[in-house]
């Protein structure tokens, strides 16, 4: 019996638009009243309500708590824990993007702190969901805190898969590193830490089994959630890596994919 459901927000339980469908809306409704929990697991920071255009109805359905920060943030009800990144490997991919002009680091901290490569337009902060409070001064004595490096560049049509390459023997199996978002962006996060560790940390607060849990997701940062949980679930989106190691895969993200799931796959809603 199903009693927590963990979706990946981007490219699964979110549309293009960066919202919750209706039908999708009526689904989770339908679990919640059934006693379901349903919880994000994200690479977000757990500043959803800031970042994302959401209605509030939609927001407190999946208020419960979270994994965010692919797994550096947990929290469940007012308890909330981070895992940060060994300070070396920091300053290894500092160094190493360094050499790139148009490639930006975002480094991500506990109590969502942010320090930034690049000068950061105060009309572009609701993105981060942070105020100008927030930010910290980008350099080496400012690292200790990170829970997860976020790489990117505004020019879209610039592949990062080399860079990824270069960093890959850098980090080794220190830290969690993902290429998501077709190529374009790269998340690190500390050794051992993924959706699936704060999924973990999550069940074990309920007292539930694996077997109680279904997971959605996409991208590359939820290999490890779906390929661990019998009751995974591919967006018809996902990459074809994603679909390999999941259970199922429903309609994507722009057609109700998770309104069918939840009703044809997992038979947890009526018609």
């Amino acid at each position: 019996m199903i009693k927590a459901i963990f979706f990946d927000l981007d490219g699964t339980l979110l549309n293009s638009e960066k919202r919750i469908t209706d039908n999708t809306h009526l689904a989770l409704k339908a679990c919640k009243e059934k006693g379901i929990k349903i919880f994000p697991a994200t690479g977000r920071p757990p500043l959803l309500n800031y970042i994302l255009p959401l209605r509030h109805e939609d927001f407190e359905l999946i208020n419960d708590g979270g994994v965010f920060y692919n797994g550096a943030c947990v929290s469940f009800g007012q308890w909330k824990q981070y895992a940060t990144i060994d300070e070396s490997i920091i300053n290894e991919v500092i160094r190493a993007v360094e050499k790139y002009p148009d490639i930006y680091v975002a480094l991500q901290m506990k109590d969502e702190k942010h320090s930034f490569n690049f000068c950061i337009h105060e009309n572009d902060l609701s993105t981060w969901g942070i105020t100008a409070n927030n930010i910290i001064p980008y350099n080496t004595y400012n690292n200790k805190e990170t829970v997860k490096i976020y790489i990117f560049s505004h020019n879209y049509s610039i592949d990062l898969n080399s860079l990824y390459s270069e960093l890959k023997p850098l980090i080794g199996s220190t830290s969690s590193m993902y290429l998501t978002y077709e190529g374009k962006t790269i998340e690190i996060a500390g050794k051992n830490v993924s959706k699936k560790s704060g999924i973990e940390t999550i069940i074990d607060f309920m007292g539930i089994n694996e077997s109680d849990v279904a997971v959605f997701g996409d991208d590359m940062n939820d290999l490890e959630m779906l390929s661990s949980f019998s009751n995974s679930i591919a967006m018809g989106n996902a990459c074809d890596e994603i679909k390999a190691v999941s259970k199922y895969i429903t309609y994507d993200n722009e057609s109700d994919g998770i309104y069918y799931a939840l009703k044809e796959i997992l038979g947890l809603i009526e018609a």
